[in-house]
């Protein structure tokens, strides 16, 4: 059965298990498989912040993109070709945005 665990870093692949410790971090949200499936994209909390972490099978773990007041779920979804990263962000901040003749 192919799957995910999230405890802290626990991966769960084809019937087997193989802990993935995600050195460095802890408070992990979330966490999508890339495409192809050589790595973990995760999100994790920090101070008045979530930050989207590219987590190698081996737990390093590189710092991609950082949403500063985010308040709600952080998520990425990436496409089949692996190409790209759309990404989902809830922000709480002062900012007031106007579109004028669109």
């Amino acid at each position: 059965m192919g799957g995910i665990l999230l405890q802290s870093s626990i991966a769960q692949f084809h019937k087997s298990i193989q802990k993935i410790v995600v050195k460095g971090w802890n408070d992990l949200l979330d966490l999508t498989w890339a495409a192809d499936g050589k790595a973990l994209y995760v999100v994790a909390g920090i101070r008045a912040a979530h930050v989207l972490l590219h987590v190698n099978l081996q737990g390093n773990a590189r710092i991609l993109w950082r949403s500063p007041g985010a308040s709600g779920e952080t998520l990425a979804y990436p496409p089949p070709d692996g190409r790209h990263l759309a990404i989902q962000n809830w922000v709480a901040n002062g900012n007031m945005w106007m579109m004028e003749n669109f």
